[in-house]
């Protein structure tokens, strides 16, 4: 049993999408915003088996890592807040870019802080403003079901893979995470006709997994060309289909698309750096 969870592929891959899954199903009677919160469940089961192993803890909080995983935990709660908040309104998408650039300026600031003058404020203003799109982005698929979580699915396995093709296994296998943990409340939003998905998944799934692409890039070996088609998936994500399709195969059909422009970016990964490092 050891031997098959120290897996990577268990880890990052299967372990994420059975305990999302479950546990979406299970909080479904409390309202379909709150199982959003399996989403961060998951990831965190795949962190607990890369990181926590002996000797190892979160703090003090010094490293990317670190600060990384804080972030990722007290996401859901922000989120939280801005579904229960009915006040906010529209003003959700300005805050949840403002948290998702401010926090990545918070967990990288040890590499950025390494650099002087108008490349530091390069550094710091395309990192924020990358993190601040998705963040926003995903802020508009509110209430959007299937397309919602798909949008996490695709950004998800996209920042993973790419990242594992640019040298960083932690940070690939934690994108993984996010995306099979999306996959799972995908597959159980799929009965369900009154599906929908709130802040508390989304808002943790933008930033982990913007994160995780600034960070693939910053302390690893991944393009940052290679980052600018996942910037199409929010957008992909509202992309007009006939209103006759059923709900499912709405969702299916975007799913497909965004997960397509994913793709994309693990491959212009795969020809500049080659296969995944062993």
């Amino acid at each position: 049993m050891d031997q098959l969870l120290a897996s990577p592929e268990i880890q990052a891959g299967v372990i994420p999408f059975i305990v999302a899954a479950l546990w979406a199903f299970a909080l479904r009677p409390a309202g379909w915003y709150l199982s959003g919160i399996a989403l961060i469940l998951g990831f965190a089961v795949c962190v607990h088996l890369i990181h926590f192993v002996p000797g190892w803890e979160l703090t003090p909080i010094t490293s990317s890592s670190r600060k990384l995983i804080i972030v990722a935990l007290a996401a859901p709660l922000v989120g939280i807040l801005f579904d229960i908040l009915s006040f906010l309104g529209r003003s959700r998408v300005a805050l949840a870019a403002l948290a998702g650039g401010g926090a990545i300026v918070w967990v990288f600031w040890s590499i950025f802080k390494q650099q002087e003058g108008i490349k530091l404020l390069q550094f710091v203003a395309a990192s924020a403003l990358y993190v601040a799109w998705f963040a926003g982005g995903f802020a508009t698929l509110r209430e959007r079901g299937l397309r919602a979580s798909g949008a996490a699915v695709a950004l998800g396995f996209g920042v993973g893979l790419s990242a594992l093709f640019g040298a960083s296994a932690a940070y690939g296998q934690m994108g993984i995470a996010i995306g099979a943990a999306a996959g799972g409340i995908w597959l159980a939003g799929l009965p369900s006709q009154a599906a929908r998905i709130g802040a508390v998944m989304l808002l943790p799934a933008a930033v982990i997994s913007g994160m995780l692409a600034v960070g693939g890039v910053l302390l690893a070996k991944v393009p940052w060309m290679s980052l600018l088609p996942l910037l199409a998936i929010p957008l992909v994500a509202h992309m007009p289909l006939p209103r006759s399709l059923p709900r499912w195969l709405d969702g299916g059909i975007a799913t497909l698309f965004m997960l397509a422009v994913a793709a994309s970016s693990v491959f212009m990964v795969y020809r500049i750096e080659g296969g995944i490092p062993l």
